[in-house]
């Protein structure tokens, strides 16, 4: 290589660094506006599953461990859209969709009853049913896991990576059918990456939280953490890993509970790809 040569490919390398270094900030400053934007005939493929461990310490000693294991997978086809959310869908339930539990060792299968089904959905406010002899409160449910958008870490203003901002633990709630009893965990999420995944642009966000909880006879905290990533295009979900933990002491002073729950759950855009 010659001198001048050389010293251009230094130039070169030089310039392309400066210009590097010039627009990282530039494009960490860029604002998104993460919002739910989804539409009619969108056919989406959805993959759940919640693991739930449950582990009794008394007196010192260890009570038999419990897991349990939730599956669903399948498809679902907006038919309406209002506000930009689904109202209206068709869903199909794969036939391998269950439960796992395993007790003191023994393992026992069971299906769901929307496994191999192919329902019509329908969601009115916080009211979500199904057409058939099917629609009974469970199903309900499980479609609601299914329909609802999850809106755990969606800002309300238009965010920055790096920008934190209050998450909703109320949607929290909802998603994972929590009961009324649990308290609302404040969240804090995060934006740390815009990306691309099959060609559309994503946002990943940091969730976490945690919060005390007394009820009678027991004192525990209750934590959520974990990364959602959403589609720019839409505001769907596209996958979200959160581990949640509770641990709860009774006051009898001898005997602790420990309940963690692992949910992972996936979803792409079929049709229209777009």
């Amino acid at each position: 290589m010659t001198r001048l040569n050389l010293s251009f490919g230094i130039c070169m390398l030089a310039c392309t660094a400066a210009l590097l270094t010039a627009a990282t900030p530039a494009d960490n400053a860029k604002k998104y506006d993460i919002k739910i934007n989804l539409s009619a005939d969108q056919q989406w493929s959805f993959n759940q599953t919640g693991k739930m461990y449950f582990d009794v310490h008394s007196g010192g000693a260890a009570q038999p461990s419990k897991i349990m294991e939730v599956k669903q997978s399948g498809t679902i086809t907006n038919l309406i859209v209002t506000d930009g959310e689904s109202t209206r869908a068709k869903i199909w339930f794969d036939k391998d969709c269950g439960v796992n539990t395993t007790e003191d060792g023994q393992l026992t299968l069971k299906a769901l009853p929307l496994a191999g089904q192919t329902v019509q959905a329908h969601k009115l406010g916080d009211t979500f049913t199904i057409d058939g002899p099917r629609a009974d409160q469970s199903n309900a449910d499980v479609i609601r896991s299914v329909m609802l958008v999850d809106r755990t870490a969606l800002p309300t203003k238009p965010v920055a990576i790096g920008d934190f901002w209050e998450g909703d633990g109320s949607a929290l709630k909802k998603l994972i059918s929590m009961g009324d009893e649990q308290p609302v965990v404040p969240l804090v999420c995060k934006l740390t990456t815009i990306g691309s995944v099959d060609g559309r642009p994503t946002a990943d966000i940091d969730v976490k939280g945690d919060v005390a909880q007394a009820k009678e006879g027991a004192t525990g905290v209750l934590s959520v953490a974990g990364t959602i990533r959403i589609d720019l295009v839409t505001g769907q979900c596209l996958q979200e890993d959160l581990t949640t933990k509770a641990k709860a002491d009774l006051l009898d002073g001898l005997t602790t509970v420990d309940v963690k729950n692992e949910i992972h759950q996936t979803r792409k855009l079929i049709a229209p790809a777009k």
